[in-house]
């Protein structure tokens, strides 16, 4: 009879293996995930270990020797009036019985995730003083930002201003190296306007005629001032003179720009009209034909073109009207170019203060 019950006990637990691994080969699909494989796998060596240690535990049982009071006693048969159990039956009970199940099943641990330490906003004392305390040490978080925020952009104008400075010292030199050859060119023009006037006003007879021709093909070219005024520009275009933390040179600055926008500029504007007059009355004086002879390596061509053709050079065709007019013009001309001259002097000696200026305060070299 024992031996019909572990028989069927040991072939519910075959079975029972095979479904549990039949079971374990669907839970290594992709579809389940990794939690519920530990949890099912977990569960099933808790069954097979409490089967193992019932059945170690009966095998035991039935080893051990009887106590010599009953070993006279033979198993009484049982009585017709007495049920058997189905093998099949008892199986499941003592399978039943020795699987114990889970009470609970095992839950997710969680970690506490709070962020907000109360441990570090312990302000000394209760009630109104700790909002007090809490108060003022927002304030003074806020206030030292705002210092810093404050240094910050003064250090970064200063190093604005000081890169200005720099590229607006750079301009003043240039300016003035321009002053300089705009100065010795307009001195020469107006040497140039003086001895043509001076031929003009002498007898025809008495006229130095090829030196006549040469000077006044020397009144076809021109110059003007080149300013630059890049940091100038972004200085005013963008708002940048609050950069500059020196008034006087702020003020300097603001002078010299205006000068020549509206003092040299007017007088360029007005020579160069004059100009335009003066080359109009000498095309009705002088043929210019040979115009592009008068530079200083040509001259030697000129003064053979002389020698065979001095016709070229008279101006005895030309009418006392148009001679007139053209000296007054010519006359005008010479003045504003003095002016010019006297003009361009101051700006550039304004130029070199501010770049000694600039030397000093900035400690540029």
């Amino acid at each position: 009879m024992r031996l019909q019950a572990a028989s069927c006990m040991l072939q519910a637990l075959i079975e029972k293996a095979l479904r549990a691994k039949s079971f374990v080969g669907k839970l290594r699909s992709p579809g389940i995930s990794k939690t519920m494989r530990a949890c099912m796998s977990e569960e099933r060596n808790i069954e097979e270990g409490n089967v193992t240690r019932q059945t170690t535990d009966k095998k035991a049982g039935s080893q051990q020797s009887t106590p010599d009071s009953y070993r006279d006693e033979s198993p009484q048969p049982a009585s017709a009036n007495q049920p058997v159990s189905d093998p099949q039956d008892s199986a499941n009970n003592l399978q039943s019985e020795t699987i114990p199940q889970p009470e609970h099943e095992p839950q997710p641990q969680t970690t506490n995730m709070e962020t907000h330490a109360q441990h570090l906003h312990k302000a000394p004392g209760g009630g109104w003083s700790h909002y007090l305390f809490e108060f003022l040490m927002l304030f003074l978080a806020v206030f030292c930002g705002f210092l810093a925020e404050n240094q910050r952009e003064h250090l970064v104008e200063h190093d604005r201003e000081k890169k200005y400075m720099e590229m607006l010292y750079e301009d003043l030199k240039k300016d003035t190296a321009d002053y300089a050859n705009d100065t010795i060119w307009w001195k020469g023009a107006i040497r140039r306007m003086d001895t043509i006037m001076m031929e003009i006003e002498k007898p025809e007879n008495e006229r130095n005629l090829f030196l006549l021709y040469r000077k006044a093909g020397g009144m076809r070219s021109y110059n003007s001032f080149q300013y630059h005024d890049r940091v100038m520009q972004q200085l005013k275009s963008a708002g940048n003179f609050r950069l500059i933390r020196s008034k006087s040179i702020a003020d300097s600055l603001n002078d010299y720009d205006a000068l020549i926008a509206t003092g040299l500029k007017d007088l360029e504007a007005q020579s160069n009209v004059i100009y335009q007059q003066v080359n109009f009355l000498q095309d009705k004086i002088f043929n210019s034909t040979f115009f592009h002879l008068i530079s200083n390596t040509l001259v030697q061509q000129l003064d053979s073109v002389y020698r065979r053709h001095p016709e070229v050079f008279s101006l005895s065709s030309a009418p006392h009207s148009d001679l007139l007019q053209y000296f007054n013009h010519l006359e005008f001309y010479r003045r504003t170019c003095g002016y010019r001259v006297t003009f361009m002097s101051l700006l550039c000696r304004q130029a070199t203060e501010l770049i000694e200026a600039l030397k000093q305060q900035y400690h540029l070299k």
